[in-house]
């Protein structure tokens, strides 16, 4: 897509910080895809929105329809998060959405339909309920409001009728029912107010991706909530659609401190209440460019496209970041286990990684993965308590142990770990979840709720890994003086049945983790079972030599290589370079992706596809199964070759390079047509000595055919 007219899109900093937006947008923008914004109103005729506003998904109940205009000068912050997300483009004023596609409809959820709710007496009410349902008839939710994450009671998920485990009922719900069962998406910030935001119940929801906010320089935000339940990170977006006129954040003559000419639009909004809707407009994205996708996918596809950000891996924290960037535990994610940080979740949100993954994503992974295929484990302590003595000084040593023996093979999307625990003085502690393999992650750290009653933590970080084995729950007496105990905890794993068959994905950040790991230079997988390299979202031209030893180039420099002795993956996804593929002694199947490729099969029957691009494809031993896709392909064929058939063959469009040695040479392409050509069952067919035959699907003349043929 060429540069947007748009006079504010130049300052929009977020757009370049999560990948290249405009290549995305060559392909899509959202369009088809719904959003409900959940916030403060929303005003739906701005004319940077209106065209893309949606006013007959209004929410309706009991004969009323509940108008989300804004309700007073100052509820700006609904009409500025739906502007990140799907500003128009090129009309010629203010910015650009991240989906400038996609069609928006909002809820004044937080000055009207939030007090459908009694918070003094915790008690929901039928139009609450269906205020919050509503949002199943959307693709996206998109949420950026929260309570502060107080560990107060009405946050406790563990207390039915509580405001957070009443809306997390209603999130469960929306994603077992939305988008005709594949869910639809939650998103939701994580807060504003630089605490663990798994003191509110809502973000531990495993149904919502949690956003924490990124400034221009791509730190952490020093306001943004942190934790193990955040999912990703986005950028804290400043400029953006605003309330017309002289109201919202920005009008003109007052002391708002906001130096945009253009009223209609402001230059200082920011928070995770940004980030959030930057990440809503991403996976609008992504479910235009793969709208069979399931909730749990789309989560997934956003952890492992999400981009490095803020300190460096291995380094020490900085700025406002709270703890170090940490490998986890698996090998399928860059050569190793995915990276994790408590300010970033993953990583920053990726728009083009992700879409890219998400095109490919089903035929990597098979069926949409949602609640109704989501498998759960769950073991508990059954009332043992368990003592925790005084602090030994040494924050390493755990003073209490709690352990969990997980006997399903699941392949991990989130984990829950609930606890109750009585202490003297519960700031003293730290805990910590302790996986089969090793990895710890900090649950909370001096921040636990001060009396006895249970609470549940996310665990974002494990996404991916194997489940089977001991899990330990680890507390931590920081301080002398106090002891406590344990009263009860549990854990619950939610995910997939595990596979054999498993997907290595690769982006961008492969080259940086390589320099800080050397271990994720060697690519192996020794368990059996039907293997993916997925380079989908990589970009830069890409060299991969999928024999034993291969090399992995990528923008012209040897970054890695497949293990020595034997070749074990039969499939590769390629991404957008001009990229040259090369097969192994297995069965493979190999998708070039964009980009003008060259993929050569190995000694096995293949199926090698070019997709888009100008591609060159040639199928090796064995009789192989070759797919041209969009451009101007070229097949070459040799006297080494099986039975190949070209499912995709075009006239005058496509080329067949034919080796001499098919026929001893010495003969015009016209006479090699007339020799060795034949139509069979609607198929042109090319017959040499040796088994060496060559069937072009769906062609019913030979006519024209030699000129489609260099002699080589």
């Amino acid at each position: 897509m060429a540069t947007p007219s748009d006079p504010l899109f130049a300052k929009q900093w977020h757009l370049p910080m999560i990948g290249n937006l405009q290549r995305v947008w060559s392909d899509y923008t959202g369009a088809g895809v719904t959003v409900a914004v959940y916030d403060d109103g929303l005003e739906y005729d701005h004319p940077d929105l209106a065209a893309n506003y949606d006013s007959a998904r209004h929410f309706r109940f009991d004969g009323t329809t509940y108008d989300p205009m804004p309700m007073g000068s100052g509820d700006a912050h609904g009409t500025a998060c739906a502007g990140l997300i799907g500003a128009v483009a090129d009309n010629g004023r203010g910015g650009v959405g991240v989906a400038h596609g996609v069609t928006i409809t909002g809820m004044n959820y937080l000055n009207d339909l939030q007090n459908a709710y009694d918070w003094d007496d915790q008690q929901t009410s039928p139009l609450y309920d269906a205020a919050l349902r509503w949002a199943a008839g959307f693709d996206i939710m998109s949420n950026s409001w929260g309570t502060d994450p107080d560990y107060s009671d009405e946050l406790n998920l563990n207390f039915p009728g509580n405001a957070s485990a009443v809306d997390a009922a209603h999130f469960d719900w929306i994603s077992a029912n939305g988008r005709g069962g594949l869910g639809t998406i939650i998103v939701k910030a994580a807060g504003n107010d630089t605490l663990n935001a798994n003191g509110d119940g809502a973000n531990t929801s495993r149904h919502t991706i949690t956003v924490a906010a990124v400034e221009k320089g791509g730190f952490v935000a020093d306001y943004s909530n942190f934790g193990s339940s955040l999912l990703i990170a986005g950028p804290a977006a400043a400029y953006t659609t605003d309330l017309t006129g002289a109201q919202g954040y920005n009008a003109a003559g007052t002391s708002d401190g906001d130096p945009l000419g253009d009223i209609d639009y402001t230059s200082t909004f920011n928070g995770t209440s940004a980030a959030t809707p930057v990440v809503s407009g991403v996976v609008a994205l992504i479910l235009e460019a793969a709208p069979g996708l399931g909730w749990r996918d789309v989560q997934s596809i956003l952890a492992t496209s999400a981009s490095h950000t803020g300190s460096a891996l291995g380094g020490g924290r900085s700025g406002y970041e709270v703890g170090p960037w940490q490998s986890l535990g698996g090998n399928h994610w860059n050569g190793g286990g995915a990276i994790y940080h408590q300010s970033y979740g993953f990583g920053m949100v990726d728009a083009y990684a992700a879409v890219r993954m998400a095109e490919v994503w089903s035929r990597l992974h098979g069926a949409a993965r949602t609640s109704a295929n989501e498998q759960h484990f769950q073991v508990a302590t059954d009332g043992v308590s368990v003592r925790i003595s005084d602090s030994d000084g040494r924050d390493r040593t755990p003073e209490a142990e709690i352990s969990f023996e997980v006997t399903k093979n699941i392949e991990i999307d989130s984990l829950q770990v609930t606890f109750t625990v009585q202490h003297s003085y519960t700031s003293d502690l730290e805990v910590v979840l302790r996986s089969p393999t090793g990895e710890r992650v900090v649950l909370c750290s001096h921040d636990q709720p001060d009396d006895v009653r249970p609470w549940t933590f996310a665990a974002e970080a494990f996404r991916g890994m194997d489940a089977l084995g001991l899990w330990t729950l680890e507390f931590h007496d920081q301080l002398s003086g106090d002891t406590g105990r344990v009263i009860d905890a549990r854990l619950d794993v939610y995910g997939s049945a595990n596979s054999a068959n498993d997907v290595h994905h690769f982006t961008d950040d492969f080259r940086m983790l390589c320099n800080a790991e050397a271990d994720r230079r060697v690519i192996d997988d020794t368990n059996g079972g039907v293997d993916w390299l997925n380079f989908a979202a990589m970009t830069g031209n890409l060299v991969v030599n999928m024999g034993a030893g291969g090399a992995i180039r990528v923008k012209g420099v040897t970054v890695a290589g497949l293990a020595t002795g034997a070749a074990h993956f039969e499939n590769l996804q390629a991404g957008d370079g001009a990229d040259r593929l090369t097969g192994n002694t297995l069965a493979n199947r190999i998708h070039a992706g964009r980009g003008n490729d060259v993929v050569q099969g190995g000694g096995k029957a293949d199926r090698l596809y070019g997709e888009r691009g100008n591609d060159t494809l040639s199928g090796g031993a064995g009789g192989d199964i070759l797919t041209g896709g969009e451009g101007r392909d070229t097949f070459r064929f040799n006297a080494a070759f099986g039975a190949d058939r070209v499912t995709d063959w075009a006239h005058g469009v496509d080329r067949l390079a034919l080796d001499d040695a098919l026929w001893g040479g010495g003969q015009t392409a016209q006479e090699v047509v007339e020799t060795y050509g034949a139509i069979v069952a609607g198929a042109a067919v090319l017959t040499f000595a040796g088994n060496a035959v060559l069937t072009m699907s769906g062609v019913g003349s030979l006519e024209g055919l030699a000129n489609d043929i260099v002699i080589i």
